[in-house]
């Protein structure tokens, strides 16, 4: 059993080492929340730098999401409004360095469970990579509820606009 987690500890390393030349990432994303006996049913765009990210929501209604620090900043196309959170995980480092922000707890049908090693980075996540070792579906539950993310159709290190980053972009 020691010797099993040792070797899928080793699995988070060897994704840091894989994504070492990888600058930016983007993809396609569907998920699933479920909380209090209702479901909501998100899509859209992923776009990642090492120390950044963005996500744009299509469905259910348009918004977009700037990961800056330890906030998101959320601008809604309803009200017009920019929010601002305190983020739940610092999603570019679940990619581009889980082994740092990661540690593995378990396996189970192709899932890695893991828990943060900061307070900081929220709750923990269930990961199941893809042959390429990036992301295809990834599980978080918290108090509200549980998250089911899939990722697909994987663009790397693509060149974005600084401002794509930014909460310009936004007003």
């Amino acid at each position: 059993m020691i010797f099993l987690l040792i070797f899928i500890s080793s699995i988070l390393t060897e994704v840091s080492e894989k994504l070492k030349a990888v600058n930016s990432l983007e993809c396609e994303f569907s998920e699933v929340l479920l909380f209090g006996g209702d479901t909501l049913n998100f899509t859209g765009v992923v776009y990642a730098l090492r120390d950044r990210a963005r996500i744009d929501v299509y469905e259910p209604e348009r918004e977009i999401m700037i990961f800056e620090g330890d906030s998101i900043f959320v601008w809604r196309e309803q009200t017009g409004q920019i929010y601002r959170r305190v983020t739940p995980m610092i999603f570019y480092g679940v990619l581009f360095s889980p082994a740092a922000n990661y540690k593995v707890d378990s396996t189970s049908s192709n899932w890695i469970h893991l828990s943060p090693l900061k307070a900081e980075l929220g709750y923990p996540i269930s990961v199941r990579l893809n042959k390429n070792l990036l992301p295809e579906k990834m599980r978080f539950v918290q108090e509200s509820g549980m998250g089911i993310f899939t990722f697909k159709s994987y663009k790397l290190n693509n060149i974005y606009p600084e401002n794509l980053f930014s909460l310009d972009s936004l007003r």
